[in-house]
């Protein structure tokens, strides 16, 4: 067995096994429209709570061509995810038809 310098071992000792982990691939669907809702029909704050869940978390949507966003809040750049809206018509609450 070859013997191993203090200084290498040292390096070898401190990387830990979790800075091997792959980095988490973003869908591109999520990274579509940002969270500011540039050219989108509508977005703000809502609170929603769900199925099987206690608690109302307040999240930041934004309904940009016919794909309602969710994001954490207004300043994130990917959306955590994306639910197409096809076969539903989104109306401002001035009753003004989003495209």
């Amino acid at each position: 067995a070859l013997p191993i310098s203090s200084t290498a071992f040292s390096v070898f000792h401190s990387i830990h096994p979790s800075s091997f982990k792959k980095q988490k691939k973003i869908p591109s669907a999520l990274m579509e429209a940002a969270a500011s809702g540039e050219g989108s029909a509508i977005r703000g704050y809502l609170h929603r709570c769900k199925r099987g869940k206690r608690h109302w978390k307040k999240l930041w949507f934004v309904i940009k061509g016919k794909v309602l966003y969710t994001y954490s809040a207004s300043e994130d750049k990917v959306a955590l995810e994306s639910l197409p809206l096809l076969g539903f018509i989104v109306l401002s609450e001035k009753g003004e038809i989003g495209r």
